[in-house]
């Protein structure tokens, strides 16, 4: 082996071989080098090894600690890989989160970086806390701290900085590139391949970014508190413990740790990053990463190769989870959150909030979505816990107290959440549309999923995720718990038709100039018609309506027995009359995309539901179940009666009996138990239900 002294020459060949590497094959690059060499003589740089004739004669690790070069003639130091020389690559990622919708997104693979996803040398391994995390393409590898780490961010930090120590690392890896989950890798096998040579063929076998804009540890301190990336008292921490270093300087270079890659035979990269470790893993300061590991680089005296960030990732801000990044004083203290998230999954147990605007919370629709909805859960679903009667105002300005793992929210969408989204506790959010029609898709955060109530709804939310969950038919806790099969109360309908049928429409609908409001029954013989127009309390008005004796004392009555309650009110109502006429509402929209809710909570009393047929809503019902008991008003070539008629039609038992067993039948699809169970999995339920 001879010595030589070479000047700028070898630099610059160095830098345009490195350069080169990054684009050509090995066959190219090899030429490249041969022809180089005949211009510049014979020279090495980081790590290439170049004969006296020209000739790449092997890439091994060789240092540059001065312009004395070493050359050797005959190497031959052989890498233990695949005769074609392809290094087996890991791409690691972390997704620690108190849940998954703190996580950040991952790419999907397959659908990002085909290419890469087609090497068979090439592994994409994602380190979690959770087993839920939506990673396709991503091999999962499920990592339990528990308490270990009081912060979860610890958690997070270390697959990316002791991942060399994870026997599947081990067993599969030549090279690691660590990627934050907002980072994207170009798809170029090529690219990678080379990187990760040059990597295994250096002296201190692991590459890194500069930071872009050549901050120090001091810039990184001012600007982690500009940004609200950590607490003050934790960063004072750690700018008193860097300072007691007595080999500390203010000026260390800071490096880009959201990508880096290195070797798993670097004992250079091994050897800082468990000392990084070593006080990381304390907590006893700042959960910034960044700052301590540039000192621990300078503290071994080592600089990394320059990786070359631009020609290898993309980073893609758009992927972060909830927050952003950006973290509040519970951030200190926060594994215990997640341990109870992960809990939760492992034990099919839920937390849900429903929840809406304060002034929503006294509202018919929040009452049945919610209150209902936590009643049927508690019976059906004793591993499902649903919070109400909380306004979604108050739970996010007081979040750090809740753990949610989805929030329903009916009829409305927080303040400001279309830019800044909710907080993380609120887990995943369900907007609940019901007949909030003001609720233009524009309005809506594009992570936020849609409950509607019919498939035509849809047609409004084209970019958002949606779930079908209709309304169950209004009954009351007695009748529930018989089941869908088995009401409490069926009327008998009486043969012969009584002299006198009566009928009724409990809450009317406005009046326009061709419809809405009650029929007239000016021209039909032996009817009544009651139209009832009241508000939905009827505890306030039933006495009045019914006039029967000791009505108040059975107000009072089924209003304190927890069992019965407004429902049993409004049945008792129904029930009262032979035939009860469901009029449609004018409403454009309710006629496009509402429910049938009113319909089938009357049919579920057993009374013979008569149903004006008008807009698409009400015109699919009757085609699906095929119902007969049905009118429209100003439609003379229709094949459906009009109103005079289908009364006449109604005083037969026969056809009356017959809308009584099929409104029944059709009310089943509509019970708590079917609606309820369909819920709870529409918001991501998949334990264990009862009923």
């Amino acid at each position: 082996m001879s010595k030589i002294r070479l000047a700028g020459a070898c630099a610059l060949l160095g830098s345009i071989f490195i350069a080169s590497r990054l684009i050509f094959d090995d066959v190219l690059l090899a030429q490249g080098a041969r022809t180089a060499m005949g211009e510049f003589g014979p020279c090495e740089t980081s790590g290439i090894i170049v004969s006296e004739t020209g000739h790449l004669r092997s890439l091994i690790t060789t240092p540059i600690v001065s312009s004395t070069i070493s050359i050797l003639s005959n190497a031959t130091t052989t890498p233990k890989y695949p005769p074609d020389g392809r290094i087996p690559i890991c791409f690691v990622t972390s997704q620690f989160a108190t849940s998954t919708r703190n996580a950040d997104k991952l790419f999907d693979v397959g659908e990002k970086v085909p290419k890469l996803a087609r090497s068979p040398f090439i592994q994409f391994l994602a380190f979690t806390n959770m087993e839920n995390l939506h990673a396709p393409g991503w091999k999962v590898i499920v990592k339990d701290f528990g308490l270990k780490y009081r912060r979860i961010i610890t958690h997070s930090r270390w697959p990316k900085f002791q991942a060399h120590h994870d026997s599947t690392i081990q067993q599969m890896c030549a090279v690691v590139f660590y990627i934050d989950g907002i980072v994207v890798p170009k798809d170029s096998v090529t690219r990678f391949q080379n990187e990760a040579k040059r990597i295994l063929y250096s002296q201190v076998q692991f590459s890194q970014l500069k930071h872009t804009r050549g901050r120090t540890i001091e810039d990184e301190l001012h600007q982690i508190l500009n940004v609200s990336k950590d607490i003050p008292e934790n960063v004072e921490k750690t700018r008193a413990w860097l300072f007691a270093q007595p080999d500390f300087s203010s000026d260390i270079q800071l490096y880009e740790n959201n990508q880096y890659g290195y070797a798993m035979s670097s004992e250079a990269y091994k050897k800082i990053a468990d000392f990084f470790w070593e006080h990381y893993s304390q907590e006893e300061d700042s959960w910034r990463d960044q700052p301590l590991w540039a000192y621990c680089l300078h503290h071994f005296q080592t600089v990394p190769l320059d990786l070359p960030g631009r020609m290898l990732f993309l980073v893609d801000n758009q992927r972060k989870g909830i927050g952003g990044h950006m973290y509040s004083p519970e951030a200190d203290n926060d594994a215990y959150k997640a341990a109870r998230y992960i809990q939760r999954q492992k034990e099919g147990r839920m937390n849900i909030l429903c929840t809406s605007e304060e002034r929503h919370l006294q509202f018919g629709s929040y009452k049945i979505r919610c209150y209902d909805f936590a009643y049927w859960a508690k019976q059906c679903a004793p591993d499902v816990n649903i919070t109400t009667g909380i306004s979604i105002a108050e739970v996010i300005s007081n979040h750090t107290e809740y753990d949610f793992d989805a929030t329903i929210i009916i009829k409305s969408v927080p303040k400001n959440s279309l830019t800044l989204g909710v907080p993380g506790e609120l887990g995943k959010v369900f907007i609940d549309i019901v007949d909030g029609y003001g609720l233009h898709e524009h309005k809506i955060n594009p992570d936020f999923t849609v409950i509607l109530q019919n498939n035509l709804h849809e047609e409004r939310y084209p970019n958002h995720e949606h779930r079908v969950v209709k309304h169950w038919y209004n009954s009351y806790p007695a009748d529930v718990e018989r089941g869908e099969e088995d009401p409490e109360i069926i009327p008998a309908v009486k043969d012969p038709t009584p002299d006198i049928l009566r009928l009724a429409t409990v809450w009317n609908t406005a009046e326009t100039e061709t419809e809405g409001n009650c029929p007239s029954i000016d021209l039909l013989e032996n009817v009544s018609y009651d139209c009832i127009e009241q508000e939905f309390d009827i505890e306030y008005w039933y006495a009045n309506v019914t006039q029967k004796p000791n009505a108040d004392d059975e107000v009072r009555s089924i209003m304190a027995n927890p069992k019965l309650g407004r429902g049993k009110l409004y049945y008792n109502l129904f029930q009262q009359y032979d035939v009860l006429v469901a009029l449609a509402k004018n409403n454009a929209y309710k006629l496009r995309y509402g429910n049938v809710q009113r319909i089938v909570s009357q049919m579920r009393s057993g009374v013979p539901v008569l149903v004006e047929v008008r807009g698409p809503v009400l015109k699919y019902f009757v085609e699906k179940y095929n119902y007969k008991c049905a009118f429209q008003r100003v439609y003379p070539d229709s094949d459906i009666w009009d109103f005079e008629e289908a009364v006449e039609q109604l005083k037969n038992p026969k056809l009356l009996r017959e809308c009584q067993r099929h409104g029944l039948e059709i009310a089943t699809e509509f019970s708590p138990n079917r609606i309820g169970r369909k819920f709870l999995r529409a918001v991501g339920y998949e334990g264990e239900i009862e009923c």
